[in-house]
This record gives C-alpha cells, sequence and structure tokens, in this order.
C-alpha cells in the first residue's frame, strides 16, 4: 500500500507486532527482517527497498500491484468519461478485482475499510 513512499522504522514495528508483544530490540528486529525482505527480492528487477533516514521506502513499479494498477485505470476511465475507450478501462480494472480485497488479512499495514 506504501509503494514509493516513506515509512517510518516506528511505523514498520508498530504495523508488524503492534498489538502483540514487541520483541526485545523492536527496531534491530525490525532491520533484521527488512534485509531478509532484500535478500529474498534480490533476483525481482523491478523491486528494491531503500533505506532512508529513520524509515524505509519499498522501490517498484506500481504498475506491478494490483490496488494502485486499479486506481491508475479507474482514473483514467474515469477522465474518459462517455468516451469509447473508458468502458475498456474500467472493464481492465474490474478484471484485476478477485475476491475481497486483502482477504481475511488482520493487519495494522492495510488502512481502515474504505480507504483503500
Amino acid at each position: 500500500m506504501d509503494a514509493n513512499r516513506s515509512v517510518a522504522v516506528d511505523d514498520l514495528v508498530e504495523r508488524v507486532w503492534g498489538g502483540s508483544r514487541f520483541p526485545e530490540r523492536p527496531r534491530r528486529a525490525a532491520q533484521t527482517y527488512v534485509s531478509l525482505l532484500r535478500t529474498a527480492l534480490a533476483d525481482i528487477g523491478w523491486v528494491s527497498i531503500v533505506r532512508r533516514p529513520g524509515s524505509y521506502v519499498i522501490e517498484l513499479d506500481e504498475r506491478f500491484v494490483d490496488v494502485h494498477e486499479f486506481r491508475r485505470l479507474a482514473a483514467q476511465a474515469q477522465a474518459r468519461s462517455g468516451d469509447d475507450g473508458a468502458a475498456e478501462l474500467w472493464e481492465r480494472a474490474l478484471g484485476l478485482w478477485r475476491g475481497e480485497a486483502f482477504g481475511p488479512l488482520d493487519t495494522l499495514w492495510l488502512p481502515p475499510s474504505g480507504e483503500t
């Protein structure tokens, strides 16, 4: 959800461990998990995790994230309202939708329902 936007380390800690027991050194644990995630994503050429002062940014082409691609296509369709191409754009946007958004995830990572 926060592609290409800075997320403070403290926010990451709260999103990952909020509501449950924090690790002994939560900021250090977050650094460790980010390092592991970087390793897991190393072979993917279109995504990287960049450290900024007090935060991280996951840099990627948002066309590879369904929710961002849906928003982009929907905005294009709205801009072309009444145009023959609008229906095709809506069809492509809606074609990305499969089931309930984010399924049964229960995490502070996602915005409250209705804000996605």
